[in-house]
């Protein structure tokens, strides 16, 4: 299986945050973000190949160390101009492809594993997605092959990308995961992940570390 990792440039990443971190820690918590991802799939046992499309240059140290293949794109044309821009890259067209989003602050190989089983023990042609807790966003989505189905991020892409499927005759799998559905955007989902951070391990424990000190921050600006 390929993945494809979509990595936003880290000083325009998480704008959303903005209420409750500043420029550098939100640098900071997308580049811990980043990493903790690349760390776990290169743990996979279900992964052969994996390519970061960025328009962050620091991603190029990050995929050195971990074996991951590095594709620039300015950002000139949104995400989904830039997953396209990745899929032209891949040249195993018959691979099942996954895209991951960069923002799963609990990320897991082992859970990434058991979603890919399932997808690939499936009949024909398929799309397995996980979505965000809200059921709206796509945090992770895996095709039986790349070009398989368009790139549909944005609102509710979660339905968009299912649509699309269903035009296409493909099986759909949509298996529940904690984890995976727990993306980070807005400080009321970073205050939630804070809260499961006894839990962290790994990279994990350092986006959470990243969170309390952004959140312990916006608490002493209330009080002030």
């Amino acid at each position: 299986m390929q993945v494809i990792v979509p990595v936003k440039s880290f000083r325009l990443a998480k704008s959303r945050l903005d209420s409750a971190f500043g420029s550098a820690m939100r640098v900071e918590l997308a580049r811990a973000l980043a990493r903790n991802i690349l760390a776990e799939l290169a743990q996979s046992a279900s992964v052969t190949r994996v390519a970061v499309v960025t328009s962050e240059p620091e991603m190029a140290v990050q995929c050195a160390e971990f074996g991951a293949e590095y594709i620039w794109e300015a950002g000139d044309h949104g995400l989904n101009g830039a997953l396209a821009v990745a899929e032209r890259a891949l040249r195993c067209a018959d691979l099942p492809t996954a895209v991951v989003c960069a923002d799963l602050p609990f990320f897991r190989a082992a859970e990434f594993d058991r979603v890919a089983a399932g997808h690939l023990a499936a009949p024909g042609e398929r799309l397995t997605l996980v979505s965000d807790h809200a059921g709206q966003g796509t945090n992770l989505r895996l095709v039986t092959r790349r070009g398989g189905l368009p790139h549909l991020y944005g609102v509710n892409s979660a339905r968009a990308h299912r649509a699309a499927a269903r035009a296409r005759g493909m099986h759909i799998v949509q298996p529940v995961s904690t984890t995976l559905s727990l993306d980070l955007d807005t400080p009321d989902q970073a205050r939630l992940i804070v809260t499961h951070g006894h839990a962290a391990t790994g990279g994990s424990r350092r986006i959470c570390a990243v969170l309390s000190s952004g959140l312990s921050k916006e608490t002493q600006s209330w009080l002030n």
